[in-house]
């Protein structure tokens, strides 16, 4: 009652009170190197996350997985820092650091008490330009990298996903699987690894987030001190990737000792270069899938029960990707969930979401977006993400903007893509380990 005398306190939605409040200040050091600053002293805690761009579609595929098993070796000891000296000194300053390498780009990011961020500072600007990639380190981790292979073969999602993306593409930057094959990775020398290391971490090719609590009057001198004289030019292996086609639709069963039959449905995509793209995408899926009472799992797995699990992929990467709805379900109604699938689908196409279905599917995604940047890590993830795909920060506060302008229309542009003609069935399914069949496919 006070508001409506006073005639203000209009309601303003959290995206816009978040949009004001977040500053993202961005410059580049004199070698070209970018470097995204967010302060924030909401807690005494600092957040440094380095992005390389560079991925499984820079690799050559007589070195797939390079990319990733450089990750695994870029801590393993500088002319100053022995073999575990990094790790343990970050988990003595009460931190810790991790790392992800994707098909786009690897990064390494470390959370720590903001009092010791100079000492952070100093240790991961001498990792990343002086990395030995100690040949020792090397034969160990190829071990680990090697285990990680067998486990996802044994794993029916994990086996599945590695063989959509390697059947999915005749050819592209994403023909291969981000973590490489166990010839590959068997094959790998330590000088390999050290030339990708010199080949694509190089200054223009890389930014440098810092958010949280640090002194901005400190933070530019002390990144000029210990990065500023990096010098190194990036050299990749083609000038322009190759073109993007698609493997014809087919439908691949295998049978291992596997408890339950697990499916995907793939799709060829687009690519996602632009925030329009990646907000129409990720809003029909959320409305196809996102939570019980979403389009597809509510019909599927609610109503009808044909599945145990349902849930959708859709890529969005530089270059085409692919859509995928994968799941968990009785071998038996395969058919049927395909064709209640695809009839759901072009109903929905043909009529178009109402709006209390994109309502709730925006309001999810940005409600998401928003808890994610509650966060140092999640800002300085979606700040650094943002600058390997679309080359600005811009997605961090711009991204729900981005989710509310999207209309009926853009998702049956999305629906599209889903056509029953353009889908290939991957099939993991319980029984003795036999050769991948190709049933008739039945959609």
């Amino acid at each position: 009652m006070l508001c409506l005398v006073l005639g203000g306190c209009a309601h303003r939605p959290a995206s816009q009170r978040f949009k004001e409040k977040t500053t993202v200040e961005t410059w580049k050091l004199d070698n070209g190197l970018t470097v995204f600053a967010l302060e924030s002293h909401a807690v005494p805690l600092v957040t440094l996350d380095m992005w390389v761009r560079v991925g499984s579609k820079d690799e050559p595929a007589e070195i797939a997985g390079i990319s990733h098993y450089l990750e695994h070796m870029l801590f393993k000891g500088t002319p100053r820092l022995g073999v575990g000296d990094y790790d343990r000194r970050i988990e003595q300053l009460g931190g810790y650091l991790n790392a992800a390498t994707s098909s786009d780009y690897t990064h390494y990011y470390m959370t720590l008490p903001s009092e010791h961020l100079d000492a952070a500072l100093e240790d991961m600007a001498d990792v990343l330009q002086n990395s030995l990639i100690d040949a020792r380190e090397v034969e160990r981790e190829r071990s680990v990298i090697l285990e990680e292979i067998r486990q996802k073969q044994d794993n029916p999602v994990g086996f599945l996903f590695d063989e959509v993306m390697r059947r999915t593409y005749e050819s592209g930057p994403y023909a291969g699987t981000v973590i490489g094959s166990a010839e590959t990775v068997a094959a790998m020398s330590r000088e390999q690894l050290r030339d990708h290391y010199l080949r694509f971490y190089t200054p223009e090719n890389m930014a440098f987030v810092v958010a949280g609590d640090f002194d901005p009057a400190t933070l530019r001198p002390q990144l000029d001190r210990l990065l500023g004289q990096f010098r190194r030019e990036t050299r990749p292996w083609r000038e322009t990737p190759p073109e993007t086609k698609f493997r014809a639709p087919e439908a691949l069963t295998w049978q291992r000792d596997w408890q339950q039959t697990y499916f995907f449905l793939t799709f060829p995509g687009v690519a996602a270069r632009d925030t329009k793209t990646m907000a129409a995408l990720d809003v029909t899926e959320g409305l196809l899938f996102g939570g019980r009472s979403a389009r597809l799992t509510n019909l599927l797995r609610e109503k009808k029960g044909l599945v145990t699990s349902l849930s959708g992929l859709f890529m969005t990467n530089q270059h085409p990707g692919f859509l995928a709805i994968y799941g968990t379900c009785d071998p038996d109604k395969l058919d049927e969930i395909q064709a209640v699938l695809f009839e759901e689908i072009e109903r929905l196409a043909k009529g178009g979401p109402s709006a209390a279905e994109m309502s709730r599917a925006k309001r999810q995604i940005v409600t998401d977006h928003l808890y994610r940047a509650e966060t140092n890590t999640g800002k300085a993830s979606l700040v650094g993400y943002s600058f390997a795909m679309l080359g600005n920060p811009a997605l961090l506060v711009n991204y729900p903007d981005a989710v509310e302008a999207i209309t009926a229309d853009d998702v049956r542009g999305v629906l599209g893509l889903l056509a029953r003609e353009r889908a290939s069935l991957y099939v993991a399914r319980p029984g003795s380990a036999a050769p991948a069949s190709a049933p008739a496919a039945t959609f």
